[in-house]
């Protein structure tokens, strides 16, 4: 099998970070671009899929591939304001036992997915970005935690992606999934490290030293946005595309 090498074009995410609510707060916010469909599982796929995904105009650091949430840095007020309005925190590498566990606490054993008619050339693309996506690659870490779950999600949207599919239906296909995270995410269904879901509404929160039972963090928040609303669309956070 021989692995792809991935092209993402450069997104500019200064400006949507610079604008976002959450920076507004004080200059020691720091806001993570998160990648919704990981990087690293691009990285594993086929040579022949990127260079589909290359035709089709896709690129995974695309503003409908990314996310952005408060960054777990050295300056503690990242994690309070995630923690001040039930936000998930970026940090790490996503790996950990709980994130899968949490998952499929609440979301069962993943379904099989329909059966989607494959062309043998398409069936072997496939197969190829199957082994990449399970098996250890010389040289990469083997896939864990946050992206050993999207890896399974990640498969059931390739087997639909087709040469003959028009560039925007092929990238609707990617986007939904990505959406479709973005959602698991914003319920804490799918966490972003172990500790992750300390954040969610009603749970420990960040444990810093001004952070109450009702997650408020003394001075620091009474200045804070009461509203946050702009961030969501529906139920589930908004894509940087939708910000």
């Amino acid at each position: 099998m021989t692995v792809g090498q991935v092209k993402s074009r450069h997104v500019n995410h200064k400006l949507a970070k610079k604008n976002h609510i959450l920076t507004k707060i004080s200059p020691d916010i720091v806001i993570g671009s998160h990648h919704l469909i990981g990087f690293q599982l691009f990285q594993r796929l086929s040579v022949k899929r990127i260079e589909q995904m290359d035709y089709h105009d896709y690129r995974c650091s695309g503003k409908g591939n990314m996310l952005l949430i408060p960054h777990k840095g050295t300056n503690p007020k990242s994690a309070m304001v995630a923690c001040h309005y039930g936000l998930p925190l970026h940090s790490g590498a996503h790996d950990g036992f709980s994130v899968i566990e949490q998952h499929f606490k609440k979301n069962g054993v993943v379904m099989r997915a329909t059966p989607v008619i494959m062309t043998p050339e398409e069936k072997d693309m496939y197969d190829n970005d199957k082994k990449g996506l399970e098996a250890t690659i010389p040289g990469k870490k083997s896939v864990t935690g946050y992206h050993k779950v999207v890896s399974t999600l990640f498969l059931s949207v390739l087997k639909k992606l087709k040469c003959t599919l028009t560039s925007r239906k092929y990238q609707e296909h990617l986007s939904s999934l990505s959406e479709d995270i973005c959602s698991h995410i914003s319920k804490f269904e799918l966490l972003l490290s172990d500790p992750g879901f300390n954040f969610a509404p009603g749970q420990n929160g960040c444990k810093e030293p001004d952070c109450t039972v009702e997650r408020t963090h003394g001075t620091h928040s009474n200045s804070w946005p009461a509203d946050v609303s702009g961030l969501y669309e529906g139920t589930r956070l908004k894509t940087l595309q939708e910000l």
